[in-house]
């Protein structure tokens, strides 16, 4: 199906390219939190961990420009609190 179609054929390189690169940046990221002994379990923290997680050499832009967004951290701040009954 996708040897007939050069438009589908680029669309799913290029999916594959993004996962691809979204697992480099989690392993990286992950391992940057293992050698800073961050326990990962525990929420994520902007004040302490934004600048070093995009500081890390080898994350991709992408990762970076959403780990600083306003998004990403409404993201996880409304997240990790608790639900008020």
């Amino acid at each position: 199906m996708i040897d007939g179609d050069r438009h589908l054929r680029r669309f799913v390189n290029e999916r594959r390219k993004d996962v691809a690169r979204a697992h480099e940046d989690y392993e990286r990221l992950v391992g940057y939190a293992k050698r800073r002994k961050w326990d990962i379990e525990l929420p994520y923290d902007p004040v302490k961990q934004q600048r070093a997680l995009t500081g890390e050499s080898g994350v991709s832009m992408e990762a970076q420009r959403r780990i600083n967004s306003k998004r990403f951290n409404y993201v996880i701040a409304s997240g990790s609190k608790p639900e008020i009954p």
